[in-house]
């Protein structure tokens, strides 16, 4: 990786924990050990959840590099799995002449933390089942776990299936 290419990317690193920072009221920075590593970019505990985050800023991306770096996000947080409680895996990029960074998040996930876990669907693939939106909502997401959910240690949320182990 050139080094041009690098700071770009910490950059956007940067740019992404200041805008999740202001959003979820806390401050947020970058993992440096991890990505290093080979680990994800930035990780949020919120209650019992982390979000393993991967972000990636470039001059334009393709459908194929965007699903690349989604089954990245996954690797990671299924590699995580052993020693992080629920990691759950977010993508946020952008193109450097859009305006807003957009976000792809786990659909079991969303429905879950909108209280939707009711609804139980068969065969969902995270890889195949996402919702991509702008990082404010990603943020909304996120944050409803401070305000609603304070802790699910009773059982673990599989991110495969968007239900926890104790739930039924």
């Amino acid at each position: 990786m050139s080094n041009m290419s690098r700071s770009k990317g910490q950059r956007g690193e940067r740019e992404v924990c200041h805008i999740l920072s202001r959003g979820l009221g806390f401050e947020i920075t970058r993992e440096l050990e991890a990505s290093r590593s080979g680990g994800c970019d930035i990780m949020i505990t919120i209650a019992d959840i982390t979000y393993m985050i991967e972000v990636k800023l470039h001059i334009k991306f393709s459908e194929k590099q965007i699903t690349e770096y989604w089954l990245q996000a996954i690797r990671q947080a299924e590699e995580s799995r052993h020693k992080i409680l629920n990691p759950i895996p977010l993508l946020i990029y952008r193109q450097n002449r859009w305006l807003k960074w957009a976000c792809r998040m786990s659909w079991s996930h969303m429905l879950w933390q909108l209280q939707a876990t009711k609804i139980k669907k068969k065969n969902i693939s995270e890889e195949k089942d996402y919702v991509t939106m702008e990082i404010d909502k990603a943020i909304d997401i996120m944050d409803i776990t401070r305000t609603t959910n304070p802790s699910i240690s009773q059982g673990t949320m599989d991110i495969r299936k968007g239900l926890g182990e104790n739930e039924t």
